[in-house]
């Protein structure tokens, strides 16, 4: 399950960047592994989860959403549909 908390902001020797994310250990958060936008320190732009593996794995389903939804609103503009037939189009290009 994935919570969104407000992460530690002390400066953190461990933390690593990942696709425009920060991944680090939150003492504040039972040392849970904390992901946040690069820079951001807003409560609702965190999410904590088990371990380094996992933050990574979240943000490539978190980028490749991303990456479908900027290729739906430039190709047919409007509001956002995930369907099969255009989730299929943008993974085969076809």
């Amino acid at each position: 399950m994935l919570t969104a908390v407000f992460c530690h902001t002390k400066k953190n020797k461990n933390m690593n960047n990942y696709k425009g994310y920060e991944i680090f250990s939150d003492p504040a958060y039972f040392d849970m592994v904390c992901i946040r936008k690069t820079g951001s320190k807003n409560f609702n732009e965190t999410i904590h989860v088990d371990s380094v593996q996992e933050a990574k794995e979240t943000i490539d389903e978190i980028t490749i959403l991303s990456d479908y939804m900027d290729w739906y609103k430039n190709k047919y503009g409007g509001v956002i549909m995930v369907s099969d037939y255009w989730v299929n189009e943008f993974v085969t290009g076809k």
